[in-house]
C-alpha cells in the first residue's frame, strides 16, 4: 500500500475519500461526472516556471512505477543533473510517496520548489503539501522529531539507498506575483515569487503524523469510516465518490441545502436538527436560503409574481437591451499593461429591443481575432 500526496490532502479532509481511494477505486464515479469545468492554471505558471530553469531534464515516466520513478530520482540527483523536473521521493518504509515539481541544485544544497498558481501561499492547504513532502524526505535522516506539543518516533524499515542528498534539500512554494505588470517581454523573476516554507513546514511535522496515524486507524480496521459528508464533498471540487457517499442522504437532508452555510448546518445538527423539515420556523436564515428551503419542502418552484410585476412594470415604453460577453484571465499576463488574472474581454453579444413584447430585435456581436490584444477592438465594437 501507498500513500501519495494528493490522497494524504484529500485525506485530512476526509479519512473516508482515502480508504476508499485505497482500496475501492471501483465505487468511484465515471470520470465524465466527477470532472471540474474550472479552468486548470496549473499547467500555465508551471511551464513559466520552467522556462525560468530552463535546462532540466524530465525524470517522469508513466510507464513507470512509483519505485523505480524514486530510483530514477535519486540516480539523476548522483550523476550532478543541475535541474530535475517531476523528481519522484519515496519514504525510507515505502509507504508514502509524491511527485514533486522541480528540484534545482545548489552550491550546498537543493531547493525543492513545489509550484502553486495562486497569487499568495495559502494556509493551510500549501503548508500541508511541502509538510507531506518534508515527512517523506525526512525519513531518511531522521529517527525522531520533536515537537513544542509531541515527539513522535519514525518506524521506517531500511532501504537500499541511504544519501546524503535528503539532509540537505530545503523546500520551497513558488507563486505568481499579483503586482507584476507585463511590458513587452516576459520577465520570469519578477512575474514568479518563491518563499523558502522549510521551518513552516518542519513545523507541522507534528501534525502530519497525527494525520498518518489516524489514516493507519481506519485502514486497519478493515472497513469503510464512517460517513462525514459536507462541504467537502463539492469544494474547491466535487469528490469522486460524492455518487457513492451520497446514495443514501434523504432529498430533504440539510445537507442538501446548497445555499446552507456548514456553520448553519453545524449549528442545527447540534440541536438533534437534520432534515430541512424540521428547521424552527424562527432560525436565522438569509432570504434566498429560506427561499430553497421552502421550495424544496413545496417540492415546486418558488415565483414572487408581486416583485415580478413591480419589476417589469418599471420597463414599461423603455428600450432593452440584453448582453453577454466573455473574458479570458491568464495566470501568466501576455497583453502588454496586464496583470495576472486580469480580465480580458474578447467577445460579446447583444440584443437590442424597443420595448418589451417587441418583435423587432437589432443584434451586435463581436469575436476578437484569435493571436492578437482584443481590448482596443472590443471596447471601439461595443461603444459603436
Amino acid at each position: 500500500m501507498i500513500i501519495n500526496k494528493t490522497q494524504f490532502l484529500k485525506g485530512l479532509k476526509c479519512s473516508r475519500f482515502l480508504y476508499l481511494d485505497l482500496f475501492h477505486k471501483e465505487l468511484s464515479d465515471t470520470e465524465e461526472s466527477s470532472v471540474s469545468s474550472k479552468p486548470n492554471y496549473g499547467y500555465e505558471v508551471e511551464a513559466a516556471v520552467y522556462k525560468q530553469y530552463f535546462d532540466g531534464i524530465n525524470v517522469y515516466d508513466a510507464t513507470k512505477s512509483a519505485h523505480e520513478l524514486a530510483e530514477i530520482t535519486i540516480d539523476a540527483i548522483k550523476s550532478g543533473v543541475p535541474i530535475i523536473y517531476q523528481p519522484t521521493f519515496m519514504s525510507k518504509d515505502g509507504n508514502f510517496i509524491f511527485r514533486g515539481d522541480l528540484l534545482v541544485k545548489g552550491q550546498n544544497n537543493y531547493r525543492l520548489i513545489e509550484i502553486k498558481s495562486s497569487t499568495a501561499i495559502k494556509i493551510p492547504a500549501h503548508i500541508f503539501d511541502v509538510g507531506f513532502q518534508k515527512m517523506v524526505l525526512d525519513s531518511h535522516h531522521h529517527n525522531t522529531i520533536t515537537d513544542d506539543d509531541v515527539t513522535f518516533t519514525y518506524s521506517y524499515k531500511s532501504r537500499k539507498y541511504k544519501d546524503p542528498v535528503f539532509r540537505n534539500i530545503e523546500v520551497f512554494i513558488a507563486h505568481i506575483n499579483k503586482e507584476y505588470v507585463f511590458n513587452v517581454r516576459l520577465d520570469l523573476d519578477s512575474l514568479i515569487i518563491e518563499e523558502n516554507v522549510t521551518a513552516r513546514a518542519n513545523r507541522n511535522l507534528a501534525l502530519i503524523n497525527r494525520a498518518l496515524r489516524t489514516f493507519e486507524s481506519a485502514i486497519k480496521k478493515n472497513k469503510i469510516p464512517e460517513l462525514n459528508i459536507g462541504t467537502h464533498c463539492t469544494k474547491p471540487e466535487k469528490c469522486t465518490f460524492y455518487n457513492y457517499c451520497w446514495k443514501d442522504v434523504p432529498k430533504k437532508s440539510i445537507h442538501r441545502a446548497s445555499k446552507l452555510s456548514e456553520a448553519k448546518i453545524r449549528k442545527l445538527a447540534e440541536k438533534g436538527i437534520t432534515s430541512i423539515e424540521d428547521i424552527p420556523s424562527n432560525f436565522e436564515m438569509s432570504e434566498s436560503v429560506r427561499t430553497q428551503i421552502t421550495a424544496e419542502l413545496g417540492q415546486k418552484e418558488v415565483v414572487k409574481k408581486s416583485k415580478l410585476k413591480s419589476f417589469l412594470e418599471k420597463l414599461k415604453n423603455t428600450s432593452l437591451i440584453y448582453l453577454d460577453f466573455e473574458s479570458i484571465m491568464p495566470a501568466v499576463p501576455v497583453f502588454i499593461g496586464t496583470k495576472p488574472y486580469q480580465q480580458i474581454c474578447f467577445q460579446y453579444s447583444l440584443i437590442k429591443q424597443k420595448e418589451i413584447g417587441s418583435p423587432d430585435l437589432i443584434r451586435c456581436d463581436f469575436l476578437a481575432e484569435a493571436g492578437y490584444d482584443p481590448r482596443r477592438t472590443f471596447y471601439r465594437s461595443f461603444i459603436a
